[in-house]
């Protein structure tokens, strides 16, 4: 039963990391084309619910969805950003100090003519545990459905077999 919790939580883990790598891609051209990345930073949030940080190339955080960038710690050392540096992504699953919460997060290093910065977007796992609990809601659904109509079906095949064994054990009494 706990493994196959961390197997879905594995994959659903997955599924929201392959979405915002999409999401992070389309939303490249987006924060390349302003310096007003509140803004979006914000509009995306009202959109997809999901956690987004712009960091520049020192780990200063320029914009946030849940807290004022300048009470921020610097960024440059996370796991997920300093991956970024060397993959196309940089991705991590850990506990963020600024919200309490575990995030999965996802970070994309943004080359502009000017410089650069780090786009991260990050899903709090709560919402992915919520994900695993509803697979797992509609499995026990789907399962107690199969028990109850195996019960049934069992129920009248013994029905069944107890009437052609009495009518058996009546054509024995009459030999």
């Amino acid at each position: 039963m706990v493994g196959s919790y961390i197997t879905v939580r594995a994959d659903r883990i997955e599924n929201f990391e392959t979405s915002l790598h999409q999401q992070s891609s389309l939303l490249e051209n987006e924060f390349r084309s302003t310096s007003d990345f509140d803004l979006i930073v914000r509009d995306v949030y009202n959109k997809t619910h999901h956690r987004v940080t712009v960091i520049d190339k020192k780990g200063y955080v320029l914009a946030d969805t849940h807290e004022k960038p300048t009470t921020m710690e610097n960024h440059l050392q996370h796991p997920e950003v300093m991956r970024s540096n060397s993959l196309p992504f940089g991705r991590d699953v850990r506990y963020s100090t600024t919200l309490d919460k575990e995030f999965l997060y996802v970070v994309r290093r943004v080359e502009t003519s000017t410089g650069s910065f780090y786009l991260r977007l990050g899903v709090d796992l709560q919402e992915i545990a919520q994900s695993v609990y509803s697979v797992w809601k509609k499995v026990a659904i789907g399962l107690s459905f199969v028990f109850l109509l195996l019960l049934y079906m069992s129920w009248r095949l013994g029905k069944q077999i107890k009437q052609e064994v009495g009518l058996i054990d009546e054509f024995l009494k009459k030999v």
